[in-house]
């Protein structure tokens, strides 16, 4: 979540930057209509905001403390579950004593936040280095989050998105493997669940938690380039669904002439 964060803060910084740099926002990989850069950014880290969310409601059902429940059927020594939680710094203790021994959804929930931020993590730098490409040209990393080539000395290759990238999908596959881990075992004290699922959720974490800073980390010295945004918005149409809109506000057409107008002019256009 801290790491989150942190690249929460390096994106609202951008942003800030490009609240008025013109951006082709995309549907179907195709030019849209008309943004800017802050309004993408912006998506990004309301997305970010609700994995902390997920992460903190993750924490609270994981910080419960089992002690006492023994065994499966708890002990019958006169211990106060709620003070020797209090002593180790937990919320309160768990509830059914089987079920402390027995449960493993606590950390599906875990696995399933932390896969899920980087599911969205990876869309994003997806994008990111379809904008570093020579060929878009949107974004440019600092010298310090690229990496030349061996033979080809003009390369100026976005290693550390690529390194992001590639952590964060171990991560999400370590996700998954928790989860089928644990399906289909039976629901009481098994290694399954234990000695060998524990270990592969702070790995999982700790994966995770790299992607996210090495992002942070390329973001915060990272520039647009804005005259190539806004040529690129110049040329692809976008406000061509508004043209369409002034018809039906202005003029009275239906939105289906309207938006039969747009297309033709569309294709007018695209013909020279």
């Amino acid at each position: 979540a801290g790491a989150i964060l942190g690249l929460r803060g390096a994106l609202i910084d951008q942003a800030a930057k490009h609240r008025e740099t013109v951006y082709a926002a995309h549907t179907h990989t195709q030019p849209a209509q008309p943004s800017t850069i802050a309004h993408y950014l912006l998506a990004v880290i309301e997305q970010f905001e609700r994995d902390v969310e997920r992460l903190q409601a993750a924490y609270a059902t994981t910080n419960r403390c089992p002690l006492g429940a023994c065994a499966i059927t708890g002990t019958a020594f006169p211990i106060d579950r709620n003070r020797t939680s209090r002593l180790l710094g937990f919320e309160a203790p768990t509830g059914n004593t089987y079920g402390s021994i027995a449960t493993a959804d606590y950390m599906l929930q875990n696995a399933g936040c932390v896969g899920t931020a980087l599911a969205g993590l990876g869309r994003f730098v997806q994008d990111l280095l379809l904008w570093c490409t020579a060929e878009v040209g949107y974004l440019r990393l600092s010298d310090g989050f690229v990496q030349t080539s061996s033979i080809m000395p003009q390369k100026r290759n976005p290693v550390a998105l690529e390194h992001a990238r590639s952590i964060g999908s171990r991560a999400v596959g370590g996700a998954a493997s928790v989860l089928f881990s644990v399906h289909n075992t039976p629901f009481g004290d098994i290694v399954d669940t234990e000695d060998d699922l524990q270990p592969a959720v702070a790995t999982l974490f700790r994966d995770g938690t790299r992607a996210v800073r090495l992002v942070a980390a390329a973001m915060g010295e990272a520039e647009f380039n804005r005259d190539r945004l806004a040529a690129r918005a110049r040329s692809g149409g976008i406000t061509l669904t508004e043209l369409a809109d002034t018809l039906v506000r202005e003029h009275g057409l239906s939105f289906r002439k309207a938006h039969g107008i747009a297309a033709r002019l569309s294709s007018a256009l695209v013909a020279g």
